[in-house]
């Protein structure tokens, strides 16, 4: 029997001050049942935790050791996977570790699984999504969040399988045309040359540092992270740190991978595209560089013009200036859930449990967030989800990206149930081409009743004066419309 602990750092962490991996590690470990299984423990932890709780190889090692012994396997093999610090680029890495392995070693079925997270929502997705489906039917044994939340395969059920990285394909080797980039992406051809290469992250540093490193040089996580693709790179992470310079190893073009070249990085970026590493990172393909970005490739792409770099990546601020105001940036659409939670209204870009946001909110020139809440619970009669893409909302916040609703001032709308005036519902659009998109609606004076046909308008485009002068002003960082 096999199984699997999956550990959000993250959030298990918050708040416990200095020590906190040691003293999350004894409360964890009183938790656990000795269990005749073979245990891989993998961490999952995005750049800033790494920094904030000094942790070091040795200590998430010996941490895991110490939680798999408590699991019935003190020989437990560790894995430790590490993010960008992105809005829950954490959490999906997390979930992608449940259905992927980054080596041959600790692929194939399990019949255990336990996740430490604070985060019931990410839990519970997993064992909806992950461990109920696909004829699984795992039984839930406990629920203790942050002590854990587990599952097991009942008597006649079928195993999880975590998929291994492709195996390698012999292919003619053969090298760049021109090594003369910042950084060269391994195209097909190229697989045998760059596993032949020494890994560009420094091999000897301490773990604090190459989370440091990784903040300035996104890039380096295809080596030693996860690329959309493949966690590969994590394997070669489990190897780390090793006084002699290790090579790269198994390469499949699909990878993603990036190895430095030799020119320096340069001043200014053009034709921005998704980076192999996700979120957090773009490149650009004519100046054949990957840096990092608070913004997204979408969102540049909006923007003719060069974007001016520097080591810590794209200048926001200078990026923002080139960004026209009130338009919708880029062809990115997400889903934004409208909740209450308590005394807040809640508003949380929707995504994948294995695939990254594609747009957020950014509220300062390095701080992002796929989550907004407000002190104004009684605007939200009932939770709705509706589409939502970026916008530039005015030159008052200058550093500021919104989320705005995907449709036209002007546009006509069908109300789909009472909205008492001054608060948010739900309609829905005209169908086009047979669909119609969900819409959040704000009417600030009258009520609406179902099946009322209101022309309606994005409240970025609306002025704050008049009948919206006493709405709260974080009304025009969201993805609602105003009924006209």
């Amino acid at each position: 029997m096999r199984g699997l602990l999956l550990i959000d750092l993250d959030n298990v962490l918050h708040d416990l001050g200095a020590g906190a991996l040691e003293t999350f590690t004894q409360r964890a470990c009183r938790q656990m049942t000795r269990i005749g299984a073979t245990w891989s423990v993998a961490f999952v932890l995005n750049t800033e935790t790494a920094c904030r709780y000094e942790l070091t190889y040795e200590g998430l090692r010996e941490a895991g050791r110490q939680l798999g012994g408590a699991a019935g396997d003190p020989n437990a093999r560790v894995e430790i996977g590490i993010a960008l610090t992105m809005p829950q680029a954490a959490d999906v890495l997390l979930a992608r570790l449940a259905r992927e392995a980054p080596s041959e070693t600790s692929s194939g079925p399990y019949q255990r699984a336990i996740v430490f997270t604070g985060d019931h929502g990410l839990a519970a997705a997993l064992g909806r999504e992950l461990y109920g489906r696909n004829g699984c039917r795992w039984i839930q044994t406990r629920d203790h969040r942050w002590l854990g939340t587990e599952w097991h395969m009942p008597d006649g059920g079928k195993p999880v399988v975590r998929k291994a990285p492709p195996t390698q394909r012999s292919r003619q080797l053969r090298a760049p045309s021109s090594e003369n980039s910042y950084t060269i992406c391994v195209a097909p051809g190229l697989e045998k040359w760059a596993a032949g290469k020494g890994m560009d992250a420094d091999s000897r540093q301490a773990f604090l540092a190459l989370a440091a490193d990784l903040e300035e040089s996104p890039w380096l996580l295809s080596q030693v992270g996860a690329t959309r693709s493949t966690l590969r790179g994590i394997g070669r992470l489990c190897g780390l740190p090793s006084a002699a310079r290790p090579v790269l190893g198994p390469v499949e073009p699909r990878d993603g991978l990036e190895v430095r070249g030799n020119a320096a990085m340069p001043a200014q970026g053009r034709r921005p595209v998704n980076a192999s590493v996700g979120i957090g990172a773009v490149r650009f393909e004519v100046s054949h560089t990957t840096v990092a970005s608070r913004l997204s490739a979408s969102v540049l792409e909006s923007a003719s013009a060069a974007f001016s770099l520097d080591r810590r990546g794209v200048m926001v601020g200078a990026a923002l200036q080139q960004l026209a105001l009130g338009c919708r940036l880029g062809t990115k659409t997400v889903k934004v859930r409208f909740s209450r939670k308590g005394d807040w209204l809640v508003a949380k870009v929707e995504h994948g449990s294995t695939s990254q946001p594609q747009a957020w909110w950014l509220t300062g020139e390095t701080k992002v967030s796929s989550e907004l809440r407000m002190p104004h619970p009684a605007l939200l009669p009932t939770t709705i989800v509706v589409a939502a893409t970026p916008i530039r909302p005015s030159a008052s916040f200058a550093k500021r990206l919104a989320l705005t609703s995907p449709v036209s001032a002007g546009d006509e709308v069908v109300v789909q149930a009472p909205i008492a005036a001054g608060t948010i519902g739900l309609a829905l659009t005209q169908p086009t081409f047979g669909k119609a998109r969900p819409v959040a609606i704000y009417s600030p004076a009258r009520p609406l009743q179902p099946q009322d046909q209101v022309h309606i308008a994005p409240i970025q485009l609306v002025s704050r004066r008049g009948r919206l002068g006493a709405a709260p002003q974080e009304l025009w960082s969201l993805p609602i419309t105003v009924a006209q």
